[in-house]
């Protein structure tokens, strides 16, 4: 892989850690400017190939908002909740530091640059086909930048973020499930029992899906379905058990 291709991948997961971050930090805004920067990375990186003094300043404010950033975890109480978040800002911290160094090494084409795994520091299940692991990098941002954006209450741009993820990656139950949430909240009842419909299908033994499931058709005066699905809950729910 040459240096200007690497440089390219490793921008589009400069801006998904900063995003993740954000999010830990609950800087909704912050974060899907962040994931929108990171699904336009290729068309960005392209500028900073061709331009060393940009390039390097995109390094400089990456450093600077990290430092940023670790005042305000250094600074969060150590109690209860924000312990938690602390700590998990904390390590996402680490692995955006860990992308920055990468890209300064890039940058000041260092030979013999570590490789990061990039798919195993971010939980995306990444494989050999090069095809499906730009799906799939795409897939995700989209969803997070959906659930940055259903925290800022825009459900409308939600919505397209969703739909975008299962574009890509059809096989992904999450984002439906958060279409099915957003359209049950607005009473949409038809398009949410659809999207459950393809949740289910995905995760076959998910007991939540069929109660959540249930209680629309109930709202849709489909009574048999509706029980159907809700003995199916407790079926689940008493394997579990």
């Amino acid at each position: 892989m040459s240096n200007n291709i690497k440089l390219n991948h490793c921008l589009f997961w400069l801006y998904y850690a900063k995003g993740l971050l954000q999010v830990k930090l609950k800087q909704y805004n912050d974060s899907i400017n962040s994931f929108a920067a990171s699904l336009d990375s290729k068309n960005y990186s392209r500028v900073l190939v061709r331009n060393t003094e940009l390039a390097q300043e995109e390094l400089s404010n990456h450093k600077q908002i990290l430092r940023t950033i670790e005042r305000t975890i250094a600074n969060k109480a150590s109690s209860g909740d924000e312990l938690s978040i602390k700590s998990a800002a904390a390590k996402l911290a680490q692995k955006y530091k860990q992308v920055i160094n990468l890209y300064e090494q890039l940058l000041n084409k260092v030979s013999n640059v570590c490789s990061l795994d990039f798919g195993a520091m971010f939980d995306i299940p990444l494989v050999e086909n090069n095809i499906q692991n730009e799906k799939l990098k795409y897939g995700y941002t989209y969803y997070h930048r959906g659930l940055s954006q259903l925290t800022t209450e825009n459900k409308k741009e939600a919505l397209k973020s969703f739909n975008e993820a299962n574009k890509l990656l059809p096989e992904f139950c999450l984002p439906y499930i958060q279409k099915a949430n957003i359209y049950r909240d607005s009473k949409e009842y038809i398009k949410a029992a659809s999207q459950y419909d393809a949740a289910i299908r995905l995760d076959a033994n998910n007991a939540e899906l069929y109660f959540n499931r249930s209680t629309l058709l109930f709202e849709l005066g489909k009574t048999d379905d509706a029980k159907n699905d809700f003995n199916r809950y407790q079926s689940l729910n008493s394997a579990k058990n």
